[in-house]
């Protein structure tokens, strides 16, 4: 279950009472940029306008305006406010996460071909992070994943899974979505999501899936879904272009 997990806000996303306040502050301030509200080259309300507005503190309010900017529509100087650069977003994928929900509406938001589905010996692949040294064979799907909206290649990923999870992959529709179905069929049993990103030279395979020369330095996202017994039930390598990727993540302090 590799890839956004929030590529695109939808309609769900920005009116979920369960994203950070400065995730749907930022969805609003968004809006109002591209629907002109704010027109270019015009200044933002100030930081305090903006607490009065939204109820809300001036982190918060800080928060979202930095979301604002790491989508390139405004700029921000110490003392003249937040100007409107661009009624669009830049086209980058970013990786939101702070809860096992956001995987799941990753999933959703993303589309998932499949190109080659095929049977690997754990013996023949060298990967300590997905740990498939305790099983025999593994079933390998290999695709590409795109934004469902517009169709650009997001990233390319390999997902390895259970024996268990054959059935799924063998009943899923001519055209289907695998990524969802699989989401949904193992949701009940993820107890742990693990997840490694490093830098590495994109794969032959993935190359020109994602439009790079091969050999060309992407971003390697790994996860690796576990039961309640530690066992790896979902595993996938994916890479994304690195000039298109950036990764946010919430933490909420423990009661």
């Amino acid at each position: 279950m590799g890839g956004q997990l929030a590529i695109k806000r939808t309609a769900d996303a920005v009116t979920s009472i369960n994203r950070p306040q400065y995730v749907r502050m930022a969805d609003t301030l968004t809006e109002r940029i591209r629907s002109g509200f704010y027109p270019l080259d015009s200044f933002l309300p100030t930081e305090a306008e903006l607490c009065l507005e939204f109820a809300t503190s001036r982190h918060t309010v800080r928060e979202a305006l930095r979301l604002l900017i790491g989508a390139g529509l405004i700029a921000r100087r110490q003392g003249s406010g937040s100007r409107v650069l661009s009624r669009t977003e830049e086209t980058s994928y970013v990786h939101s996460i702070s809860s096992f929900t956001e995987i799941l509406r990753e999933v959703q938001e993303a589309r998932f071909t499949a190109s080659v589905i095929a049977e690997v010996d754990a013996a023949d692949f060298s990967c300590p992070f997905m740990n498939l040294s305790e099983a025999g064979t593994w079933l390998r799907v290999t695709g590409v994943r795109s934004d469902a909206k517009t169709g650009e290649a997001i990233c390319h990923s390999m997902m390895f899974l259970d024996a268990s999870l054959r059935h799924i992959v063998e009943a899923a529709p001519e055209g289907s979505d695998l990524c969802h179905l699989l989401s949904e069929a193992v949701a009940d049993q993820v107890h742990e999501v693990h997840q490694e990103i490093t830098v590495a030279p994109v794969p032959q395979e993935a190359a020109s899936a994602v439009g790079l020369e091969p050999g060309a330095l992407t971003v390697k996202f790994l996860r690796r879904c576990t039961n309640s017994s530690g066992e790896m039930l979902v595993g996938s390598a994916n890479f994304y272009p690195i000039d298109r990727f950036s990764y946010r993540m919430s933490l909420q302090r423990g009661e």
